[in-house]
This record gives C-alpha cells, structure tokens and sequence, in this order.
C-alpha cells in the first residue's frame, strides 16, 4: 500500500481511501499488540512494545509508528499531505469505526481512489 499511496501523491491523484487502507494496518497493530497476540513481522518485537506503550489514538499510536522509518521512509513522509491524509484516515479509524470510515472515504462524490 505505501508503494501505492507514493505513487498516487506524486502523481497527484487522489490516496485518501490508500491512507485508510495503511491506517487499517496500524489499529491492527495496536489492537494485536494489545490483545497479547503475536504480530508476524520483521519488525514484530518493536511493533508489539509501540503497541502496548501507546495509546489507540492520533496522539499515541500514530506518530509512533509514523516515526519507524523502516516502515515510514522519510521521503515518502515528506510528501505534501501525506502525514495528514494518513493521520486523518486513522483518526476517522479510531472514532468512528472502520464501517463509518470506509463510508466517509468513499462517499461526498470526491473522485476518491476507493471504488
């Protein structure tokens, strides 16, 4: 999806629904790692600790796991709107559900990349 979601920004074509998909992946995270079960990843052992330690929230779990640059390389960060898009996707995640979030990616007729 990351390969994707840098695709589309350069390209300038919409990634809100990519940035949902990559926000889906991090409440999976926080929520395996929460639940004591095992995560299969190179990176599992830093993945579970960020998950237990931090909060299910943009200001707990977000930023810990945008700032492993092993998953979140810098240029790809440092693409306009791309942070926000991802931080937006989890927060919708986070408050409403992953239902409602997929309803409000795909929906308001915006030409978004989830159909």
């Amino acid at each position: 999806l990351l390969g994707s979601l840098r695709d589309a920004a350069v390209a300038g074509r919409p990634y809100r629904c990519l940035a949902l998909g990559v926000a889906g992946w991090m409440m999976f995270v926080g929520l395996r790692a929460r639940a004591g079960a095992e995560i299969v990843d190179p990176l599992a052992a830093r993945l579970t600790q960020i998950g237990q330690e931090t909060s299910l929230d943009e200001t707990g779990l977000f930023p810990a796991l945008v700032s492993l640059e092993q998953v979140f390389p810098p240029d790809l960060m440092a693409l306009p709107g791309v942070r926000e898009a991802l931080r937006t996707a989890f927060a919708s995640l986070a408050s409403k559900g992953p239902l409602a979030a997929i309803a409000d990616c795909d929906g308001e007729g915006q030409g978004d990349d989830c159909s």
